[in-house]
């Protein structure tokens, strides 16, 4: 019997135990389950926002590709400018060089006009001046 005793005893010392477990768990339990709720409604609040974020990137995405786009239109616009202008100094050189009096090319169209009328000028001095 001393054994039974024994083991009773050793069973009630483990209930004891048990006993004293589950009251710290009972005790700590609404604790746990408040922090549950909080960790609960902030994960939500930080899945709206992740959202708000994800909406204002898309956002900002597309306002980048559009200024993209006006900065890629503005600069074939640039360049169809700058031809023009490019375009403008030659006709404005041109129109320069063809203003200019060039005495060699017009010797060269104007030469067999100019043997004559110095031959005639010579050939009218040699009749008209007295030597």
């Amino acid at each position: 019997m001393a054994t039974v005793e024994k083991d009773i005893e050793n069973i009630y010392s483990r209930i004891n135990h048990i006993d004293s477990r589950v009251n710290k768990l009972e005790a700590s339990q609404p604790f746990l389950t408040n922090m549950i709720e909080k960790n609960t409604f902030s994960n939500e609040k930080m899945t709206e926002a992740m959202e708000a974020v994800t909406k204002a990137m898309v956002h900002m995405e597309d306002r980048i590709t559009e200024q993209g786009n006006k900065i890629d239109s503005q600069g074939v616009a640039i360049d169809s400018i700058k031809k023009d202008f490019e375009r403008a100094n030659e006709r404005i050189e041109f129109i320069q060089d063809e203003g200019k009096f060039n005495v060699i090319d017009w010797l060269k169209r104007n030469f067999p006009w100019l043997i004559i009328i110095v031959g005639l000028c010579g050939f009218y001095a040699l009749e008209h001046v007295p030597v």
